[in-house]
């Protein structure tokens, strides 16, 4: 895994963690994109759309 993979991976997983709180439930989700460590909501995107499968999987394991 290269240096990029796994800072993507650590700063979406960050991210999944941050949105999940409780006590960020009153926080634009653009916050905390921003908080992870991502320049932009379209840098995010950009992260999800290459990773559509993964992204699915931790969406269905924690919500099913």
């Amino acid at each position: 895994m290269g240096f990029e993979q796994l800072r993507d991976m650590y700063r979406f997983q960050h991210f999944w963690d941050e949105f999940t709180n409780p006590l960020n439930a009153e926080l634009p989700i653009q916050s905390i994109i921003s908080l992870c460590g991502f320049s932009s909501s379209k840098e995010f995107n950009t992260l999800l759309a290459g990773h559509k499968e993964a992204s699915k999987n931790i969406l269905k394991k924690n919500f099913s």
